[in-house]
């Protein structure tokens, strides 16, 4: 069965170095990553010159290394969704779903492999690039959940879109997915709970407050939003 998998996935990494777009999506968390590194440090060191503070933007690094640890996720997984989305338009998917290999198999393919390929670019990104000193259990937990987004990210786009001009947009519109993570740094309780449908939501109180009962609140929200998903991926492949 994993043999076939990874035959399928490495179809899929052929038609990406097909698309000079799609290889460019793939690029984006690494120059996103250049940016916060050199820009940031820069920028903060600027501005406290000018009003003559001894810091402004840095207690607020680990933001930055945030967004680094998400870049990966939703970039591979977007790629993922826009292949598979080209393949269920060609009635390739639906073939897929009466081999051996199924409806699970094919989105491992597209998009689980890709997934855990991001999590390790995540780690390795915010390790190199990451100017904020989080711990390696809080990246590890960022990177592992961000990668896991990504994968609701991608079934967004394959569910809500009928082709690949719409899939680029959903895409953009589904980022708001990642976006929970950063409300609970500007909404206070009891307000911040309404963001509590994002899975991402938790993650972020995790790594501000460090509970483990919010990774519980992540795991419901993330497998409520992959039941729905993945149920409707199977319907729009079999229609």
């Amino acid at each position: 069965m994993m043999k076939k998998i990874w035959i399928m996935f490495r179809q899929m990494l052929k038609q990406i170095s097909r698309d000079l777009m799609l290889i460019m999506v793939c690029i984006v968390p690494v120059i996103a990553g250049v940016l916060m590194k050199f820009a940031i440090p820069f920028l903060e060191h600027f501005v406290c010159d000018y009003f003559h503070q001894s810091e402004i933007i840095a207690p607020y690094y680990y933001v930055c290394d945030w967004l680094i640890a998400i870049l990966p996720g939703m970039m591979f997984a977007f790629v993922g969704g826009l292949v598979a989305l080209g393949e269920i338009d060609d009635k390739i998917a639906g073939y897929m779903a009466v081999t051996p290999v199924g409806n699970i198999g094919y989105l491992v393919s597209c998009l689980g492999i890709p997934s855990v390929i991001s999590m390790f670019v995540s780690v390795v990104l915010v390790l190199v690039f990451g100017i904020s000193d989080m711990n390696i259990v809080d990246i590890l937990v960022l990177c592992a959940g961000s990668s896991l987004l990504g994968i609701v990210t991608a079934l967004l786009v394959i569910a809500l879109s009928t082709n690949k001009v719409e899939g680029m947009a959903i895409g953009k519109l589904a980022g708001i997915i990642s976006v929970g993570m950063f409300v609970p740094i500007v909404i206070s309780v009891p307000g911040q709970y309404l963001a509590g449908v994002l899975p991402s939501f938790w993650i972020g109180k995790y790594l501000l407050e460090g509970h483990l009962i919010n990774l519980l609140g992540f795991v419901v929200a993330y497998f409520i939003w992959l039941y729905f998903l993945v149920r409707k991926y199977k319907k729009k492949v079999c229609l």
